[in-house]
């Protein structure tokens, strides 16, 4: 029973599991942003779909990286910032071909 009630844990992991759980959700929220934002632009859909589609992944993203470290989420967001700068340079190029 003393080890129960004995057992807290040091204020730096609090914090490091705080900070791994803020950018697990922001990177969630962002990735759920930008998918919402593509299918309000290609399909037209109001505010209700948009926000459905943004827990709808943001959801879905918590799910599969749950496990995940912090290191995992870093270069899965840097990966998804080079994509984005891809497809930036795309539109910028493509009216050009």
């Amino acid at each position: 029973m003393d080890s129960l009630i004995e057992s807290k844990k040091p204020k730096s992991v609090i914090f490091a599991e705080m900070s791994l759980w803020f950018v697990k959700w922001l990177s969630g929220f962002l990735v759920g942003f930008i998918i919402s934002c593509f299918g309000m632009a290609l399909w037209g859909y109001g505010v209700f779909s948009f926000v459905f589609v943004l827990v709808a992944v943001q959801s879905i993203f918590w799910k599969m990286f749950h496990q995940s470290s912090l290191l995992t989420i870093l270069i899965l967001d840097a990966i998804l910032v080079f994509l984005a700068l891809l497809v930036r340079f795309y539109i910028l190029v493509a009216p050009g071909l």
